[in-house]
């Protein structure tokens, strides 16, 4: 008789406890994981606007290296002033850079959507610059810049 007693006992409190952490403890999970479901997209934005942005501004410095090392050249050969100087964009247009020949415009280069650049140098007929020049590409928080020293040396980063 003894031992029907000690059976039917009730559980201790501690045992409910326990249960009512756990079924806590998942609805907590539950929480965590569907914010991390929900944010998971802006993550991903933020690094294709990071990469995007990375990449215009790397093949815009590649491209007026290149356009440097060319007008450089052609300014040599010619034996003709060329100016490589940035341009804002007019009403709403994107920015650009523009090359001039004795205060004829010969090119204008249209950068990618978003990307602005600042500075300008001028060859001389020797091919080396008057001065030495830079420009300063942006887009967003990412810049970059390109270095004419006073021999012609072109450098990027």
């Amino acid at each position: 008789m003894e031992r029907q007693n000690q059976s039917t006992a009730p559980r201790p409190q501690k045992a409910r406890f326990i249960v009512t952490d756990w079924v806590f403890l998942r609805k907590f999970e539950t929480f965590v994981f569907a914010f991390m479901f929900i944010a998971l997209p802006f993550f991903a934005l933020k690094v294709v606007y990071t990469t995007t942005a990375t990449l215009s501004i790397k093949n815009t410095v590649v491209d007026l290296v290149r356009d440097l090392r060319n007008w450089r050249k052609m300014a040599r050969e010619k034996q003709v002033q060329i100016r490589l100087e940035s341009k804002a964009g007019e009403h709403g247009q994107p920015f650009m850079y523009r090359i001039t020949q004795d205060g004829r415009p010969l090119e204008e280069v249209r950068l990618p959507e978003g990307v602005s650049i600042i500075g300008s140098v001028t060859f001389t007929s020797s091919g080396e610059p008057e001065a030495p020049g830079s420009f300063l590409i942006t887009k967003g928080i990412r810049t970059s810049h390109v270095d004419i020293d006073s021999h012609g040396l072109i450098s990027a980063p």
